[in-house]
């Protein structure tokens, strides 16, 4: 199933060495004599070789020594598990007992379970802890499933245990025999009375991120065995919809936490499980709620956008939308805003919204959950009512600002820098600009420090960093207010050095309105991809070539004579002159004056061919790259950046201001103080056209069901074994019970059509209400129990 150790920094374990230590146990470990990982032992082979009855008396007679009071169980305490771990932990890896029970006390994220009730004896367990019964079920064959079910007949408390070493820890029969699909043998474990709500919370079932570094609140969710620690998580997981009704029928409950704070919609949304939703959701015994948050503050709606998991999106939407009205194919719903606006009820921005995430998101799915439906909606509704006189105001400001700034710096003279009005026309006009320029700095300085006020600092960098030329247009604001503190003290350089900077940042402004320009936004985007990624890594690369060949040159061209009349007579003009040989700049005059010709000549032969070559065509091949990823979602990218101006809009105004137009783009919910949207759509087929089907799926709903219960009568008068599968308890089982166990499963069969039926109901009519170009979806409507 995996390593047996996670790494640990007194021992570092990798998987090789863990699986020799695995298969080292197996042969020194008495256990794995009876059942081993390569499925094989005594079991396996007295199973096949010798009569059932003698079997069962094998298992009856030899192993009773390998369990606590012979079978009948006993309790194990924190203490003794906690010596077994050190023991097994400096058996399987040769520490010492201090390394290992430092190593044993590393794993603070186990919740274990005190004192707990169990069978087989922990001493005399596999290295992770397991039994017999544990490998029968982990192999899902059809004769170690024969096995597992005889063990527990006559041991039925070997179903109390689980895995009690770190890497599995938790993990119980009720879980392995959910992962196998395998119906009879959950059931059996149910009716002997086994923990439900079992946790496998050991390091195997973890996100891969957390195992080494375990923080619920910084993670991407994703692992190979993640799957939510309880029972009923495993089956939504797993899509195993019988299984899940029968764990709901017996007590689970499906809003039950994790350690990640992650509920089963949680799980189905990290999964992607989008066929299991409804199901879930709208189980007749106990629907999962839509509403709980994990630890991270992720709600499913919300985790769903954080990790671009679009389908399940517009399912979670669809399931929490009301209908309004229909009239033919056209339908009116009402959608809630909580969790999705980026504005909340009270009007405080929501950081953690469906709409900050879709829009921070950097995969395709991310672009897709934007076109059309309830957020291209709303994002064309916050346009429309406050963000885009918003945008034309801030556009027109930058615009006569950057007017101002130019005249300013044109009419700049070097005798005149002190706001003195001379008797030429010139000075009076530049020093009239250079106020207006200060004063302009001022205003947008005092409205940068409200929208800190109202976003707090970390929001504002978040801000900053999301609009890059806004940013270096605040930066050129603070540039020339410094500017003209060292104008009043006399420093002309660093009043130069700073204006000269403070230019290029404030026209990057422009490019900031750019981005919402459809034939020039994604040019934008190209540069600040490339500049962020490509040109950064390039730089980093060129810089070790620059550096590593600037000190050969330099060193080499110490030995010509008149070295004062060359560029390389000192480091940083050796270093300057690198730069310009990557252009095609060569100066190959001096190479015949120095001591070492054939060497310089050789070192710039391999820097002209790594440099000038290699690399940057490796530059303008990294760009393409850039280019092609943009330009083939290019309408759906310009949908984002206009999205983001929206948003970064937004931020400006206060709170007063935001729940006014919150109102003005929603209406007030009908139960609820929620705000909801109303979007109408079109859908592929009337209502009349659905009821027609419906009652069409309702007569072949009827002749399935009589034909079934036609069978099992047949079945019962003969007093032979049923046509369906029966759940068999033991092998010697009387007809009687197996009888009634299959009538049990022809009603529980009942409900589960009637389930599954109501689910497709559900789903159908959810993407019904999908735009016209969307596939004519069938619904079904079912009127009865």
């Amino acid at each position: 199933m995996g390593s047996i150790f996670s790494k640990n920094k007194i021992h570092q374990l990798d998987n090789d060495s863990a699986w020799k230590q695995q298969n080292k146990d197996q042969e020194e470990n008495k256990m794995y004599k009876l059942i081993n990982l390569k499925q094989s032992g005594e079991f396996i082979k007295l199973y096949r070789n010798i009569p059932r009855e003698c079997f069962e008396k094998y298992l009856l007679d030899e192993i009773q020594s390998y369990m606590y009071n012979n079978g009948k169980g006993g309790l194990l305490d924190n203490h003794h598990l906690l010596e077994w771990r050190i023991i097994t932990m400096m058996r399987l890896t040769g520490m010492n007992r201090e390394s290992a029970s430092i190593q044993c006390s590393k794993n603070t994220h186990i919740e274990y379970n005190g004192k707990h009730e169990v069978c087989w004896d922990l001493d005399q367990r596999g290295s992770m802890g397991e039994t017999p019964l544990h490998l029968c079920l982990l192999f899902n064959d059809p004769e170690f499933n024969e096995i597992a079910s005889v063990l527990l007949r006559i041991y039925p408390k070997l179903g109390l245990d689980f895995y009690e070493n770190d890497e599995y820890y938790g993990e119980a029969c009720l879980h392995l025999a959910i992962v196998a699909n395998n119906f009879t043998l959950v059931r059996i474990l149910i009716e002997l009375g086994v923990d439900i709500n079992q946790r496998a919370m050991g390091n195997f079932f973890l996100p891969e991120d957390q195992k080494h570094n375990f923080d619920p609140k910084k993670t991407d969710y994703m692992g190979y065995a993640y799957y939510g620690e309880y029972p009923l998580s495993f089956a939504a997981c797993f899509e195993n919809d019988q299984i899940y009704t029968y764990l709901l029928d017996h007590g689970a409950n499906p809003d039950l936490q994790d350690l990640y704070g992650n509920t089963v919609v949680h799980l189905l949304v990290i999964h992607n499980k989008s066929d299991m939703l409804n199901f879930v959701v709208k189980h007749e015994l106990m629907p999962a709620s839509l509403e709980i948050k994990n630890k991270a503050g992720y709600s499913p709606i919300t985790l769903s956008c954080r990790l671009g998991r679009n389908e399940m999106f517009r399912e979670l939407i669809d399931i929490k939308s009301y209908e309004i009205w229909r009239y033919s194919n056209i339908t009116c719903l009402q959608y809630s805003l909580a969790s999705i606006d980026s504005i909340k009820v009270n009007g405080e921005l929501d950081g953690q919204s469906a709409l900050i995430y879709i829009t921070d998101g950097e995969t395709t799915d991310h672009l897709e959950m934007l076109q059309g439906g309830v957020l291209s909606q709303l994002l064309d509704e916050k346009w429309k009512i406050y963000a885009r006189k918003r945008f034309f105001i801030r556009f027109l400001f930058a615009i006569l600002y950057l007017i101002v700034m130019s005249v300013s710096i044109y009419l700049r003279t070097d005798n005149n820098l002190f706001m003195v009005i001379s008797r030429y026309d010139v000075d009076f006009v530049r020093t009239l600009f250079e106020f207006f320029l200060l004063l302009m700095v001022i205003i947008y300085i005092f409205l940068e420090f409200q929208e800190i006020f109202i976003l707090g600092i970390k929001g504002y960098i978040l801000g900053c960093l999301d609009t890059p030329a806004k940013s270096a247009f605040r930066i050129s604001c603070v540039m020339i207010l410094t500017a003209a503190i060292f104008r009043i003290f006399h420093l002309k350089m660093a009043e130069v050095i700073i204006l000269s900077l403070a230019i290029p940042l404030s026209w990057l402004y422009l490019l900031y309105f750019a981005r919402a320009s459809t034939n020039i936004g994604y040019v934008v985007l190209m540069i600040f991809q490339i500049l962020r990624y490509d040109i950064f890594r390039f730089l980093v690369i060129i810089l070790i070539f620059i550096i590593q060949f600037g000190l050969c040159f330099y060193f080499l061209f110490k030995s010509l004579k008149n070295l004062s009349t060359t560029s390389y007579k000192n480091l940083s003009g050796t270093l300057i002159e690198m730069i310009k040989m990557i252009y095609g700049e060569f100066k190959i005059d001096d190479f015949d004056n120095v001591l070492y010709t054939n060497t310089v000549k050789i070192v710039f032969t391999i820097f002209a061919i790594l440099v000038p070559v290699l690399l940057m065509n490796m530059l303008i091949a990294m760009m393409g790259n850039t280019y092609q990823s943009i330009i083939k979602n290019v309408r759906m990218e310009q949908k984002r950046q206009w999205a983001k101006i929206v948003i970064s809009l937004e931020r400006t105004f206060n709170k007063k201001d935001l729940i006014k137009f919150q109102k003005q783009y929603s209406v007030k919910g009908m139960n609820d103080d929620n705000n909801y949207l109303l979007v109408v759509k079109t859908s592929t087929i009337t209502k009349a056209k659905e009821r027609l089907m419906a009652f069409s799926n309702w007569k072949n709903l009827i002749k399935l069901v009589s034909s079934n219960m036609a069978k099992l009568k047949f079945n019962k008068s003969n007093d032979c074994k049923p046509s369906a599968p029966a759940i068999k308890l033991s092998v010697d089982q009387p007809d009687s019970q197996i009888l009634n166990l299959n009538a049990s499963y022809y009603n529980e069969m009942k409900r589960r059509i009637s389930n599954s039926i109501n689910s497709k109901i559900d789903k159908s009519n959810s993407h019904a209400y999908e735009s016209d170009n969307s596939d004519s979806t069938e619904v079904i409507f079912i009127d009865g129990n």
